[in-house]
């Protein structure tokens, strides 16, 4: 089952009033005891909130093993480049030539490391961000005062949280 947690916007057709959609999101998000900023949609109106809850904590959980590995990957590259930079300082220091250096460190797969591990990080650090603000809009947070916590606008915060799952890229499992 996928969640979708969005916005209820007002009906700005200018008849006043809210979309019968807007209406029905609206009386959704009080029965949950939910802000009216932050509602929970769920195809299975049987669905509580707090197994919607539960099950995106669980995600988060998750994504946040996934954040630690990849941070750890990073500062395996980090040291790896570090050890080559030191590498060429003690080269050229006993009077070595830099172009002698791509033998000595090879610096295409060091590079590589670096930036694949990076881009990961990226990936990993956005995916546990959007489920946070997920879990914080659950627990009753309107989106504005997300937005000042993070230091990012509420309209960041909403595109954020009303974000597809990206699909996983290659060696990826799905959802990370």
């Amino acid at each position: 089952m996928r969640l979708k947690i969005g916005a209820i916007e007002p009906d700005h057709s200018g008849a006043g009033g809210r979309t019968a959609a807007a209406k029905q999101l609206s009386v959704r998000a009080s029965a949950l005891g939910l802000r009216q900023d932050c509602a929970v949609t769920s195809t299975n109106p049987d669905t509580t909130h707090q197994v919607e809850l539960d099950a995106v904590s669980k995600e988060y959980l998750d994504a946040l093993d996934d954040l630690t590995a990849a941070s750890e990957q990073v500062h395996q590259a980090l040291r790896e480049a570090a050890h080559a930079l030191s590498l060429v300082r003690e080269h050229i220091e006993r009077g070595g030539h830099v172009s002698d250096f791509t033998d000595l460190i090879q610096p295409a797969p060091l590079r590589t490391s670096l930036s694949t591990s990076l881009d990961n990080l990226e990936r990993k650090r956005h995916r546990t961000q959007r489920l946070l603000f997920k879990i914080l809009c659950n627990e009753g947070k309107s989106m504005a005062e997300i937005g000042r916590a993070w230091g990012i606008s509420r309209q960041l915060v909403s595109r954020l949280i009303n974000e597809a799952e990206p699909p996983p890229t290659s060696g990826e499992r799905p959802g990370n």
